[in-house]
């Protein structure tokens, strides 16, 4: 594990330095990411991770989160992954984010694309999957 992805963790919690060194002396003994070994470095990062995946979420990112969720049931199982979640949020909105914590940093404009890509992804499967009456 990498200091970077530790940092960039921490960064998105907006988590203040002093409660940052606590986290890792609580984890590890350590004050420094830059000291950790790779069990603690994988440690330390779970807990970031958690702690990310249960914070409360914008409107924006529950929106998307729905409209993801409503989507999935039509898709192929190999595009049921986060991956492909934020490339298609990245190509709808024109964004750069890498992972799905990153949502909440959509503009309102990118979020209305990725919102309105997704309603018309999800429609056009739903039509695609719905029976043929004959």
């Amino acid at each position: 594990m990498s200091v970077a992805a530790i940092k960039i963790a921490q960064k998105q919690l907006a988590l203040p330095d002093q409660e940052y060194r606590q986290l890792l002396i609580g984890l590890t003994g350590k004050a420094s990411s830059t000291q950790l070994t790779a069990e603690e470095s994988r440690r330390v990062l779970h807990e970031l991770h958690r702690r990310l995946a249960t914070r409360p979420k914008t409107p924006t990112e529950s929106k998307l989160w729905a409209l993801w969720l409503d989507l999935c049931q039509y898709l192929p199982e190999a595009e049921r992954n986060p991956e492909y979640f934020v490339g298609m949020d990245n190509r709808a909105s024109g964004a750069a984010i890498h992972i799905v914590y990153e949502l909440a940093e959509l503009t309102p404009k990118q979020a209305y694309k990725a919102i309105e890509a997704l309603k018309d992804r999800r429609d056009f499967e739903a039509a695609k999957a719905a029976p043929v009456p004959f």
